[in-house]
């Protein structure tokens, strides 16, 4: 499976709030959020990107905030793949998870110019430079993250992870503790139910339930 494209180049440090701005996050519509993508570092981003188009830039790509907002702003723009020395981890387990292809390799993010056109084999990690007739070699696109010939966008319900087990201590205190945490629980089975999760509550006594029953408050 190829990409094919030309390339925007940034450098080191672009970092969430640079990809989409906070003060568009009540924009509900991926689309409309999506007008607004790198506009604080490239006003023309949106204008001239092109289905298939590609991202390279330096080091720690994607820092900042854990927002899933930013992948999803240049997936929604047509990027094709975004190639950097090195990611912030949220961002790219961020970019897995909605589907955008990411590969880290600093010798191609520091060969690589603007406007060059650039093809990436994700089946075996080649990122060659068609411009400049050059290659390097990134580690391949993992096979189970690639569905139909293309990567695979996550559904919904299945965020790529594992279904886990996990053991959680409750501890309902006093006043509206109580009342709150069950809520959270119930919160908690339906997350469950979703993603395949399983919790086990051990509730612990505090507060005046506590002490009515052990004599000391917790």
């Amino acid at each position: 499976m190829n990409a094919k494209g030309k390339v925007f180049k940034y450098g080191d440090n672009v970092d969430t709030d640079v990809i989409i701005p906070a003060r568009y996050l009540n924009i509900a519509d991926p689309k409309e959020l999506s007008t607004h993508a790198m506009e604080d570092i490239d006003a023309d981003f949106v204008k001239n990107m092109h289905p298939g188009d590609i991202v390279v830039a330096t080091r720690n790509f994607g820092c900042g905030s854990s927002r899933e907002h930013a992948p999803l702003v240049l997936r929604e723009n047509g990027v094709s793949c975004v190639i950097a020395s090195s990611f912030a981890r949220i961002f790219y387990r961020n970019a897995i998870n909605i589907g955008l292809p990411i590969l880290e390799c600093e010798a191609a993010a520091n060969g690589i110019d603007a406007g060059d056109e650039v093809e990436v084999n994700f089946d075996t990690g080649v990122i060659t430079d068609v411009t400049k007739g050059e290659s390097w070699q990134a580690a391949a696109f993992p096979p189970e993250y690639h569905q139909g010939g293309r990567p695979a966008q996550v559904a919904q319900g299945e965020r790529g992870v594992n279904p886990m087990e996990y053991n959680i201590a409750v501890v309902k205190g006093d006043g509206i503790g109580p009342e709150i945490v069950s809520e959270a629980m119930l919160v908690l089975d339906k997350v469950g139910e979703k993603f395949g999760h399983s919790f086990n509550f051990q509730e612990v006594l505090a507060g005046g339930c506590s002490i009515d029953k052990n004599g000391i408050p917790l």
